[in-house]
């Protein structure tokens, strides 16, 4: 499967994810067993990606680095071919705090949602340490993402040697992976931290993300300054102003 291919898919797969999951999540969000197989299947769906995506980088670095169907706006905010790790811990804030905040006439007399709205100072602990640690180890795969760019034989005034450009790119694949294993493991311990239906909010929130940001992306590229305005949007915008404008 090329790149165009690959993205895609991946698209469309959200996009029924996002639909199964906001139909579990009105019709079935009393049956623990329901949704906690809702959820295992998404985080598969995701980790079959991430490996068609490593699969890629081994064969076309580039490709994967750079889908040829992402658009201007998503290739602005993108880290190594996707979303950053800390990116999921961000829509679980920003989730629960919405959700916290349309539930508060209820927490005010003691009844509880249960929904990513209703976070225990436990899971907040648990997910600020992850936090920590997914950071640091984005600070380290950009350190080696850093090492690739620059290359050894920057000052060389003669062409790299194939063997050398060949080397390069193996490191460029295997940033790609080291990537894609992080946001792997942020999704995992992220969902092993939620309830079940709290971790369908979370998934439905990352489906929204991701799909209205690609929509959003074709919509601006139409537009004949729509790259330069995709450029400054994804600079400046966090993933939390993204969510909330998508859902406007």
């Amino acid at each position: 499967m090329d790149s165009a291919c690959l993205y895609d898919s991946w698209i469309q797969k959200q996009r029924k994810l996002r639909d199964d999951l906001s139909t579990a999540r009105t019709a079935d969000f009393a049956d623990q067993t329901r949704l906690r197989s809702l959820v295992s299947r998404a985080v598969d769906l995701y980790d079959s990606h991430y490996r068609a995506r490593s699969e890629l980088s081994r064969s076309d670095p580039v490709a994967a680095v750079l889908p040829a169907s992402s658009t201007p706006l998503e290739r602005a905010a993108h880290w190594i071919s996707g979303w950053r790790p800390n990116v999921l811990i961000h829509l679980l804030y920003t989730e629960s705090g919405l959700r916290f905040e349309s539930h508060l006439q209820n927490l005010l007399i003691g009844s509880r949602s249960g929904d990513i709205g209703d976070i225990s100072p436990a899971q907040l602990a648990a997910t600020d340490e992850l936090q920590r640690r997914t950071v640091r180890r984005e600070i380290e795969i950009d350190e080696e993402l850093g090492e690739v760019q620059a290359g050894p034989w920057g000052w060389d005034p003669f062409p790299p040697s194939d063997s050398d450009l060949d080397g390069r790119l193996e490191r460029v694949v295997r940033v790609v992976v080291r990537a894609d294993e992080l946001r792997m493991r942020t999704l995992r311990a992220v969902v092993g931290i939620l309830e079940p239906l709290q971790a369908v909010d979370l998934l439905v929130a990352e489906a929204d993300f991701e799909v209205g940001i690609s929509g959003l992306g074709a919509e601006l590229h139409q537009d004949p300054i729509g790259s330069t305005i995709s450029d400054q949007a994804g600079s400046v915008l966090s993933p939390e102003k993204w969510l909330l404008q998508i859902r406007k």
